[in-house]
């Protein structure tokens, strides 16, 4: 019987959010472009966790890296469709996940050096905090960096506010139903 998956949960990412800082500053560029994803994937799973039904099966299936929220891109869909995030940090996300899969599927180490990634990181706003950053910080890696690392905190921050939904209860027979805009 295989063994039960832990997910990864807003409490566990906050514990690494160290360990994310320091491989963002101190490993090489690969690396970092990795993990800075991969780590804000967990967030966005972590997120959707925590804002759906509590203790569903159904959840841990969809979340699930073969189910239908399982990969980065339909996770950033969805979270920004629910409203949980802006459209500038899904645009970045975006920006984020096409620069994770340049370096990842290739068979040549890529880098910020690389002209599709280095153009891709020059494209990142950090939700228009980038611009206001001095001179050195505009570099395709600095931006990169500082961006996974202000969405990390943004994704923490908000899913720390959610709250979990509540299963609907079936209306009884003879029961008016309303639909209200929760």
């Amino acid at each position: 019987m295989a063994k039960a998956k832990r997910r990864p949960t807003i409490t566990g990412l906050t514990a690494y959010t160290q360990k994310l800082y320091d491989v963002l500053n101190d490993q090489p560029e690969f690396i970092k472009i990795v993990v800075g994803a991969a780590y804000l994937d967990a967030c966005l799973g972590a997120m959707l966790l925590q804002y759906f039904i509590p203790g569903s099966s159904i959840v841990e299936k969809v979340l699930d890296h073969e189910g239908a929220l399982g990969s980065f891109a339909a996770r950033t869909d969805l979270c920004y469709c629910l409203g949980l995030i802006t459209k500038a940090m899904y645009q970045d996300l975006g920006k984020i996940g096409q620069i994770r899969n340049l370096a990842a599927h290739d068979h040549l180490m890529r880098d910020f050096n690389d002209p599709e990634i280095a153009h891709l990181s020059g494209e990142l706003e950090a939700g228009g905090e980038v611009g206001r950053l001095p001179a050195a910080f505009q570099a395709p890696r600095n931006r990169y960096v500082f961006t996974c690392s202000l969405v990390a905190t943004r994704l923490i921050l908000t899913t720390m506010g959610l709250e979990h939904r509540k299963p609907l209860d079936p209306p009884k027979v003879g029961q008016s139903i309303t639909v209200t805009g929760r």
